[in-house]
């Protein structure tokens, strides 16, 4: 089984010209005609990664970041690309576009935070130029206050500490929107849901909340992304039982918390 042949699968589930412009996705690092028996997934392609693929054999690794994402202007012996070249490793990197999918991180995270999965849809966002739908939306199955909301997602995402707003009312409906999504913030607002759980939200972003009476809860980037790893390592072994997939275990929050 070549490396062309996951890639073509990927596209399927989760097509690559979907991802935003700013985006790289696809094979970034190696030869897609090279055989695979092995592959590791992962968030980050780090130094960790890597030991874990080269313990475990891995041909390939896939990674929901990307493993280059700006220009490279140089490669010395000592990185991580050099390392990852020498060791023959490919590496693919799905991102935005895996955001998305109807499967995706965006989805699984609607699951995490207890979303009803017939109750879905997309949240449109023309105003920020983004691709429509970056962001979900649904409904509980029953309705939460804002601190028994936030503590069920912060033992969902198994979270060490986690930022919010308090919405003061019930909740109800919940719009959610993997890693960074403080742009999708006055769409939220306008569409009338009850809470927003994404990550990185900014000062400005948290007191839009608080004017608009919403509960908005900051999950972390890490920690609304990674759970993407093993729904993505099942779809991949379903597709091919010929390869043997993994996930990264040795991947740990590079944010620490006192």
């Amino acid at each position: 089984m070549k490396i062309k042949e996951i890639y073509h699968y990927i596209n399927e589930i989760a097509p690559f010209d979907q991802a935003l412009d700013y985006d790289n996705c696809g094979i970034l690092l190696g030869d897609p005609d090279k055989e695979v028996k092995k592959c590791l997934i992962c968030l980050d392609v780090t130094e960790t990664v890597l030991k874990e693929a080269v313990q475990i054999g891995a041909q390939l690794i896939v990674s929901h970041h990307p493993v280059i994402f700006h220009p490279v202007k140089q490669i010395l012996d000592s990185s991580l690309l050099s390392r990852l070249i020498r060791q023959n490793i490919v590496v693919l990197s799905a991102h935005t576009n895996l955001d998305m999918a109807e499967r995706g991180v965006n989805y699984q995270l609607a699951l995490k935070c207890g979303l009803m999965p017939e109750t879905l849809r997309k949240i449109p966002d023309d105003t920020a130029k983004q691709a429509d739908g970056f962001g979900l939306a649904g409904r509980l199955p029953q309705p939460m206050m804002p601190s028994e909301f936030v503590a069920f997602i912060k033992q969902s995402l198994g979270i060490q500490r986690i930022k919010y707003t308090d919405g003061k009312k019930e909740i109800r409906t919940v719009a959610i929107s993997c890693g960074a999504g403080g742009f999708l913030m006055d769409t939220v607002i306008q569409s009338g849901v009850d809470a927003l759980v994404t990550a990185e939200l900014k000062h400005h972003e948290l007191l839009e909340a608080v004017s608009a009476g919403l509960t908005a809860v900051d999950a972390g980037h890490f920690e609304t992304e990674q759970i993407i790893k093993a729904p993505l390592r099942q779809m991949l072994a379903d597709r091919f039982k010929e390869i043997d997939f993994f996930c990264a275990e040795e991947e740990e929050n590079p944010a620490c918390y006192l």
